[in-house]
């Protein structure tokens, strides 16, 4: 039998393989009207600006960058004895990109925490920025993290210090070629490092025909190796809440000490004290903190009985413009703090357990409310 090529208009035996070639560019059609009828009436607040789309992507390319050329190192440095010197000088060439473009064909880096991640700290650098430019400009002035530093405390200054590396670590890596993964959460470095040393894997016997059982074992050494030295304690959010457990300590979470970490743009700084003062997590508390979600922001600090002139300067610093600006402290005069309390109660739930309802309730929604055996 024959069939016309659409593309070509050329006729060919129908076979398996084109069926399966034709079912594919099907479903890659489907994806992309799909893709588009979600960016037709996706709402404008949920678009991602340009700036974000570039850095997110960079940011993914570096990271998968990083990660390989540790792997490859380690192959060709500690498994050499494993593989031909054809292979070797094919993983010591740093020029040539391996794995990222085989995570990309596979759509491996499709990871919704990871870009999600990615999406924040990009908004954390944005607001960081313009909370040091807004005090700039109000001519606000702050030692908090001097005077941390200088405290009597050997504790509380060493802490001061590790939140300042870890600030420089996180907010020059925009300039950076190789972005550190000591600042990744556990979870997220764990999958990198294992997808990337699933595309060598792909690479190397595939392409270069190596035995499996020797790429297998080379590969698991290598990314355990790595793995093992990963401390999710360097990171910035560790060291902020860390800070803020021992200010907690000594009743110093108060809302001077609030303002001051805005008016430094210690923004991780600033989410930690408001996710102590809670009982929140860091994470649950930059997701009600970070743009677009500032009214999230009003609600924390009324649940917290934060003061109505703190309040203000960090809405007004967090820039909503005069008019947001004005609604905003509306809504902060009206609200009552038990109001505010409830409302952000579902966040102070633990975040696995707060997923694992929200994924729930979905499935549930999607065959129906009742039990279904």
């Amino acid at each position: 039998m024959f069939a016309e090529d659409g593309d070509r208009m050329a006729r060919e035996p129908i076979g398996a393989e084109r069926l399966l070639a034709e079912a594919a560019r099907a479903a890659h059609g489907n994806r992309r009207r799909l893709a588009s009828l979600v960016d037709l009436f996706l709402p404008d607040t949920m678009r991602l600006s340009d700036y974000q789309r570039v850095t997110v992507r960079r940011f993914i390319a570096r990271l998968v960058a990083a990660v390989e050329g540790d792997v490859r190192q380690r192959l060709v440095s500690e498994h050499a004895a494993r593989f031909a010197p054809e292979l070797l000088a094919a993983l010591g060439s740093a020029r040539v990109a391996i794995a990222m473009p085989v995570l990309e064909r596979a759509r491996a880096l499709h990871d919704v925490e990871l870009v999600s991640l990615l999406l924040a700290r990009v908004e954390e650098q944005r607001v960081a920025d313009d909370l040091r430019r807004n005090a700039a400009a109000n001519g606000e002035v702050s030692t908090l993290i001097e005077a941390l530093l200088a405290d009597a405390d050997p504790a509380l200054s060493a802490a001061a210090m590790s939140l300042l590396i870890a600030e420089s670590r996180r907010y020059y890596v925009f300039e950076d070629e190789i972005l550190p993964r000591s600042d990744l959460p556990a979870d997220l470095h764990y999958r990198l490092v294992w997808w990337v040393a699933a595309a060598l894997r792909d690479y190397m016997t595939r392409l270069h025909g190596a035995d499996p059982a020797h790429v297998d074992t080379a590969l698991m050494d290598v990314a355990s190796t790595i793995l093992s030295s990963h401390d999710e304690g360097e990171t910035l959010e560790s060291a902020a809440m860390h800070l803020a457990r021992l200010l907690g300590e000594r009743g110093w979470l108060d809302d001077q000490v609030l303002r001051a970490a805005c008016v430094e743009g210690r923004l991780a700084l600033l989410i930690a004290i408001l996710a102590s003062r809670a009982g929140l997590d860091f994470e649950a508390a930059r997701d009600m903190i970070l743009p677009p979600h500032g009214d999230r922001l009003i609600l924390l600090m009324k649940a917290l009985d934060v003061e109505r002139e703190t309040a203000a300067a960090i809405l007004l610093a967090m820039g909503p413009g005069d008019a947001g600006f004005s609604d905003a402290m509306n809504a902060y005069d009206t609200l009552a703090p038990a109001q505010a309390m409830e409302a952000i109660r579902p966040w102070q739930i633990d975040c696995g357990y707060r997923n694992a309802i929200a994924a729930l309730a979905t499935r549930l929604a999607e065959r129906g409310s009742g039990w279904v055996p």
